[in-house]
């Protein structure tokens, strides 16, 4: 009898079925064996009541590691902030005048994680447009930083691996109205800023 086998909802009628048993055969002598999964009674020559125990058959388990997922993002670290050369400066309310030096700076955190994992870091080109002598006066200079190092600024970008996991991506985009070369042209007019776009894409390893 295979009591390995037997659903869990019918093991304790069939444990007590087999003491039963063994309680004629041995004549009073009822106790159970040591086994853990199969066992019977029986009695040998002479009387004496003994014991057999059938090993149960042993398996090494698979020992399964759950296979996890990389993760790839760019974590907001600082809000973009606008300033100009006195401090913090709300640019919707900002009048520019020559001498002003406006700088846009916001920081991220590379996550790159999975074995094997690359990606390419790059950034949007950032449209400038409004009236032509302003635009003309005002041309950004964009810096990017990965763990204070310049990289590359552009759809080229650069590469980067899990070895710059949690490293911070540093961007400035700096509008320098220079006072000594201001034109009369260059007043009341208006500059319109298109979007930047700091990316982060998974490419073949």
């Amino acid at each position: 009898m295979n009591d390995r086998i037997v659903p869990a909802s019918r093991w304790n009628t069939r444990r007590t079925k087999m003491i039963g048993a063994s309680l004629v055969v041995l004549g009073g002598a009822a106790f159970l064996t040591g086994c853990a999964d199969t066992g019977s009674l029986g009695s040998s020559g002479g009387g004496k009541p003994t014991t057999t125990t059938s090993v149960p058959a042993t398996t090494t388990p698979v020992v399964t590691t759950p296979v996890e997922s990389g993760s790839l993002a760019l974590k907001t670290v600082t809000a973009p902030t606008w300033t100009d050369q006195n401090g913090p400066i709300d640019l919707s309310t900002m009048v520019v005048v020559p001498g002003d030096v406006l700088t846009y700076h916001a920081s991220f955190a590379l996550e790159i994680k999975g074995t094997g994992m690359k990606a390419k870091l790059s950034t949007s080109d950032l449209g400038v447009s409004g009236g032509a002598a302003l635009v003309a006066q005002l041309k950004p200079v964009t810096e990017v930083k990965l763990d204070g190092v310049p990289v590359p600024v552009g759809a080229d970008g650069t590469v980067v691996s899990t070895a710059k996991d949690g490293k911070i991506v540093d961007v400035a985009i700096r509008f320098t109205f220079d006072k000594d070369s201001a034109t009369a042209l260059s007043m009341d007019q208006s500059l319109n800023l298109a979007r930047f776009d700091v990316n982060l894409v998974q490419i073949p390893a």
